[in-house]
């Protein structure tokens, strides 16, 4: 449906315009798979950015509502073994910092404050 459509367009446009990557190397597929990082179930919240915090050794993810609705997200951070259930306004930007010992997640200004 065209409302189907809606949802999910900027994270296939993203996924679409990435640039490919080359490896060096094959590996031959034995072995352990890592976990994701991150699992968002909702196609209209976006993560724009993981990093590591400019003031600390914590994390810092952004999340992006890309609607012009109000919707919910369940976040999951394999590694850190824990998810968080965010609600997001329409076209709403969220920052949050990843406590590295706990993987808590606590809502923080844009400039990590």
């Amino acid at each position: 449906s065209a409302q189907e459509r809606i949802t999910s367009v900027e994270s296939e446009s993203l996924l679409h315009n990435e640039k490919p990557f080359a490896l060096s190397f094959f590996p031959d597929g034995k072995g352990i798979l890592p976990e994701p990082l991150v699992i968002i179930d909702n196609q209209s919240i976006i993560m724009s950015a993981f990093k590591k915090s400019e003031y600390n050794d914590n994390y810092i993810i952004r999340l992006f509502n890309t609607s012009d609705k109000n919707q919910s997200a369940e976040i999951n951070l394999p590694v850190f073994n824990v998810s968080h259930k965010i609600n997001f306004g329409y076209f709403e930007l969220k920052t949050f910092e990843v406590l590295k010992d706990s993987g808590k997640m606590n809502e923080i200004s844009l400039i990590e404050k």
